[in-house]
């Protein structure tokens, strides 16, 4: 699940992307006017990542006031996962040191 997933979805069910810097830090904001409803992800760790976090985030909890807001977004994770394109990337994380 990349950003330009994100952006081919999005334009999809007619939302627009924008990526935004503010005070040094980019946000990729999501606006539909159509339906009169807005997201801002922070993108931090970049824009893949942060299209990633709110897809994953809010299939975690479908039934959620947020994920019913935009259930582009929960299929978007869905369709990641049946392909496979969802995993953990061992390089990022920190692993405990054993004692032995």
């Amino acid at each position: 699940m990349t950003f330009p997933d994100l952006c081919t979805a999005m334009d999809a069910a007619g939302v627009d992307v924008r990526v935004v810097l503010e005070d040094g830090a980019h946000r990729v904001s999501l606006v539909d006017f159509h339906r009169l409803r807005s997201l801002d992800l922070p993108a931090g760790r970049g824009f893949d990542a942060a299209a990633a976090v709110a897809c994953c985030s809010l299939a975690l909890c479908p039934g959620g006031p947020l994920a019913r807001q935009w259930p582009e977004l929960v299929a978007l994770a869905y369709a990641a996962v049946e392909r496979g394109d969802v995993g953990v990337s061992l390089s990022e994380r920190v692993l405990p040191e054993r004692l032995f």
